[in-house]
């Protein structure tokens, strides 16, 4: 399976995403990966951790998941796009934002529980933040 991003939380925990809505999980900085049940088949280009249990997903069709317990479970997020997301940052633990496909930009401001869409970033495609 082609996978498109990776991120560690810290030394230890780090996940990777990629096609057929894979996600792998770390727990050994990298040396062993284990597959974690995304709950979707649709692609996943982007991922973002705030702590070792706090995580985002997201890929296309507009998909945002959101983990809280180092991805034991993932929760599809209500997006407001059907956009494909290339990428996922966060400033602080509030302050987050998405782009991807023709522009699409999203933001949050409360953790990541709710994304609103922002003016298109350019007009192009932006892979990455």
């Amino acid at each position: 399976s082609r996978m498109y991003d990776i991120v560690f939380a810290d030394g230890v925990n780090g996940w990777a995403v990629g096609q057929n809505g894979t996600i792998l999980h770390s727990g050994d900085g990298g040396e062993s990966w284990s597959s974690q049940a995304s709950g979707t088949s649709s692609r996943l280009y982007g991922i973002h951790f705030l702590s070792a249990e706090t995580g985002f997903a997201v890929g296309w069709s507009g998909r945002i998941l959101k983990t809280v317990n180092g991805g034991a479970n993932w929760t599809t997020l209500t997006s407001p796009t059907s956009a494909y997301l290339y990428d996922i940052d966060f400033i602080n633990s509030e302050m987050g934002m998405i782009v991807g496909w023709d522009g699409t930009c999203l933001g949050t401001a409360d953790g990541g529980n709710t994304w609103s869409a922002g003016a298109p970033v350019f007009g192009l495609d932006v892979y990455g933040l």
